[in-house]
């Protein structure tokens, strides 16, 4: 692209896109422009299907602004969706044209889980207690891309590809933090607070205790808090353990954003979810004088926020993450002990989507309809049944039993510090999973789940460095 014929091709399409919006209307412009998008962004993936990945993960970020500004529906679970497909479709035409029938890099434990539970997953099909063939469709559409997705973070995986993919995933998170923190100190903008008061359920969960949570450029405030946990724990590992100074201050900069963003996210779940990858960080280089001194930092940080003599939204909300007397922790309590009977009674799940708001949507009628399960573990157990969950705990203890493994075995420093921050990570998702649906929400998917087979492929790049 960097070519004259690249700069040339840039302008014409510009002039031409300039004359089409003038002759034909806003409309179609949008179209034919779109479509010259479309056109170089496959261009790219064809010479370099890792941008395929990068650009599923970049996407949503680009088009949630304007989505809500202009009140408009931008399909961009679809194109997240098709880019991976295209993707590993570009890899797998290039090693058949080169007659490469090698899949070597893909075969791990945590594949064969995956596609387990992708296997139970379209079982679910024939399954008795389900209802909308089309509502597994939906699911089966999502489980497939982010199948391929994962495949081809594996066939691409290297240093040079971690590196970009950490710079990519933390400066998107950065940019959020930032954009969380102006939302919290200077207020909403107008058409984004019209946009949660646009629909009822969106602004009860928005709007609580008297403040709106913050959820920047993310889809809602839980998914937005989630990402910042995550993301600020694997730039505080980053930053404690790099000998690079550059990559040192820069994680250091990020973190106290990424923190004070969870914070305004109102996201019980992300505070949990941090200190759980801070003691796993200590458990995993107790032996580590840095790890102790972390630990004495946090320790008196938490117990000055939990019991100091300070008083405000955020500090509150954070307090009631470890209150047993919460009300809605009591509620949730209370639904997971009333649908307990139907788990034992169907082992095989309820079907997909038949819980939530998506089950009264694609299942209206189904026992399950709208249950708010609350959680991603409760959920499996309710629409695949103690089976489905069964298959995808042994996938999380497979990744996590890799990741750990390979980093006390890994020679490679650089190599070695990615693992252990991408295990922190990984276990972090897994405590979140226990209240909220974490892996399903958009980047979280596309990010957590390529982690997993990369913490079994390091093993394979230390021996390559």
């Amino acid at each position: 692209m960097d070519t004259p014929i690249g700069t040339l091709f840039f302008v014409i399409s510009s002039v031409f896109v300039a004359i089409v919006s003038a002759k034909l209307g806003l409309q179609l412009s949008i179209g034919i422009l779109g479509l010259l998008i479309g056109s170089i962004v496959f261009l790219l993936v064809f010479i370099s299907p890792k941008y395929g990945y990068f650009l599923s993960i970049l996407i949503p970020f680009i088009f949630i602004l304007p989505e809500r500004k202009y009140q408009i529906n931008v399909p961009v679970g679809l194109f997240m969706q098709i880019l991976p497909i295209l993707g590993i479709s570009v890899i797998v035409l290039k090693k058949l044209m080169r007659k490469d029938f090698s899949y070597g890099f893909l075969w791990n434990g945590v594949t064969y889980c995956m596609l387990a539970i992708l296997a139970f997953n379209v079982f679910q099909i024939v399954n008795p207690n389900g209802v909308s063939i089309v509502g597994t469709m939906f699911v089966l559409k999502g489980s497939i891309s982010i199948l391929c997705c994962y495949a081809l973070v594996l066939y691409v995986v290297n240093k040079r590809f971690l590196r970009t993919f950490l710079i990519l995933w933390l400066s998107l998170a950065f940019i959020s933090a930032v954009y969380g923190c102006v939302q919290e100190w200077f207020g909403l903008m107008s058409f984004e607070e019209a946009w949660v008061r646009a629909e009822e359920l969106r602004y009860k969960r928005i709007f609580v205790a008297g403040r709106f949570r913050k959820f920047s450029l993310l889809t809602d405030p839980a998914s937005f808090g989630i990402f910042m946990s995550s993301s600020g724990l694997v730039c505080l590992i980053l930053c404690i353990t790099t000998k690079n100074s550059v990559l040192r201050w820069t994680t250091g900069i990020c973190v106290p954003f990424m923190l004070l963003a969870m914070g305004y996210s109102g996201t019980r779940t992300a505070y949990a979810m941090f200190a759980a990858g801070l003691m796993m960080y200590g458990l995993m280089s107790i032996t580590k004088p840095r790890t102790m001194i972390l630990i004495a930092i946090g320790g008196i940080l938490g117990v000055f926020i939990l019991f100091g003599p300070i008083q405000n939204p955020t500090i509150a909300r954070i307090r009631s993450t470890f209150d047993s007397d919460d009300p809605s922790l009591g509620v949730r309590d209370e639904n997971r002990k009333y649908i307990q009977s139907y788990i034992h009674q169907h082992p095989l799940g309820g079907g997909l989507v038949t819980t939530g708001p998506l089950g009264e949507k694609y299942n209206p009628g189904h026992v399950l309809a709208g249950f708010p399960p609350d959680s991603g573990y409760l959920q499996r157990a309710l629409e695949i049944g103690p089976i489905g969950l069964a298959i995808f705990m042994i996938f999380l203890f497979v990744g996590l039993k890799n990741g750990i493994v390979n980093y006390f075995h890994l020679k490679n420093e650089e190599l070695k510090m990615y693992t252990l921050a991408f295990v922190i990570f990984t276990f972090a998702v897994t405590v979140s999973i226990y209240a909220q649906i974490a892996t399903t929400a958009i980047p979280m998917s596309y990010i957590f789940y390529p982690v997993m087979g990369i913490m079994s492929r390091m093993k394979d790049l230390d021996f390559e460095n």
